[in-house]
């Protein structure tokens, strides 16, 4: 798991890097597989089986995805991130579910709606999670969010991205 939390990581910020002072265009991902069984970065196991990172890997690099941040003012940044050429501005929500450790039931739920723009990264909001989380008596320790995207013209769950607590 750790494995694939660290490929997710790096690959968001680069993803990202897109769209600000970082002026990047991605990432190539090349770690694919095994020749011998030992402890890797490969995403696929020896024998053909794929890790858990494989998995993320495949949704990380979907062509339309939500990254969620926490930058230096500790304030929650979501973008959009579209990879699609020769299509038009989509109207998206990305919902926040705001869930228990305990019972993993949601608790509570933000929506904030964007227009996607093709091929290019979209700020959505910055928004004061702690601050929310707090005002509305959450611990951080026993809170977790997940963050869904939702193409406003279909209602089809797109992707879903997680940021969990503590924070």
């Amino acid at each position: 798991i750790s494995q694939a939390i660290a490929l997710k990581t790096e690959t968001e910020v680069y993803r990202v890097g897109r769209g600000n002072f970082m002026n990047t265009m991605g990432l190539l991902y090349w770690q694919l597989n095994d020749v011998w069984v030992a402890p890797s970065w490969s995403s696929i196991e020896y024998n053909g089986n794929y890790k858990i990172s494989h998995h993320w890997i495949q949704q990380m690099f979907a062509s339309l995805n939500i990254v969620t941040q926490i930058n230096m003012m500790r304030k929650l940044v979501i973008y959009g991130i579209s990879d699609e050429i020769n299509v038009s501005a989509k109207s998206m929500t990305v919902k926040m579910n705001i869930h228990t450790f305990s019972s993993l039931r949601v608790v509570d739920s933000v929506e904030w709606k964007f227009d996607m723009m093709p091929n290019s990264v979209t700020p959505v909001t910055t928004f004061d999670l702690y601050q929310y989380l707090h005002d509305k008596e959450y611990d951080v320790y026993k809170h977790f969010s997940l963050f869904y995207l939702f193409d406003d013209d279909d209602d089809s769950d797109l992707l879903n991205s997680v940021y969990a607590a503590p924070c």
